[in-house]
């Protein structure tokens, strides 16, 4: 699939945020588009899931 392609199927979105792109163009990950602040998220806690989760259940709980 062409990143023209990719774009248009997600709607010109960050498929992890959904938000457009911020002025700078997106990633292209293996078959998706993921813009720059998402990319360096997940690149900072190097796709460990647990360590992904536990930073969600923090930012749940900054929340309340």
């Amino acid at each position: 699939m062409t990143y023209q392609e990719t774009l248009d199927r997600q709607r010109g979105r960050c498929v992890v945020c959904r938000r457009p792109p911020n002025g700078k163009p997106f990633h292209q990950d293996e078959k998706w588009l993921v813009c720059h602040d998402c990319r360096s998220g997940l690149t900072a806690f190097g796709r460990d899931r647990e360590r992904l989760a536990s930073a969600t259940r923090f930012a749940d709980a900054l929340a309340l």
